[in-house]
Formats: C-alpha cells, sequence, structure tokens
C-alpha cells in the first residue's frame, strides 16, 4: 500500500508544477472508467505553449 501511496504523491507532485513557458498549471482532473465504456476525455490544452490543462486518470478495477 505504501508503493501506491508514494506513486501518488510523486504523480500529484509533477502535475502541480507550473509549465517553464506559459507558467499555467494543469487545474482540472478528468476521470474515465474504460470497464464501463467510457473513453478518454479530451484535456484543453494552452493556446501558448500546447500543453495540457489537466490530468487524466484512468480507473481500473482488478479482480471481481
Amino acid at each position: 500500500m505504501s508503493f501506491i501511496k508514494s506513486r501518488l504523491r510523486r504523480l500529484e507532485d509533477t502535475y502541480g508544477q507550473a509549465c517553464p513557458e506559459c507558467y499555467h498549471k494543469p487545474d482540472q482532473g478528468y476521470v474515465y472508467y474504460p470497464d464501463v465504456g467510457q473513453e478518454a476525455p479530451e484535456v484543453p490544452a494552452c493556446v501558448a505553449c500546447g500543453g495540457t490543462l489537466g490530468f487524466v486518470l484512468k480507473v481500473v478495477y482488478e479482480g471481481g
């Protein structure tokens, strides 16, 4: 469980950083569930640098 927590913490730290070109931060999460037929959402991009203004979380359940 600590492995998952440390990965999540690193992921949050990475996505919380501002773009070095335009200083925008990803400010919204987009969650989708491929197991129920949802497709990955489109994330808006920064007009200045083309970087994404959000992050995508793919939720997958293992087991049954």
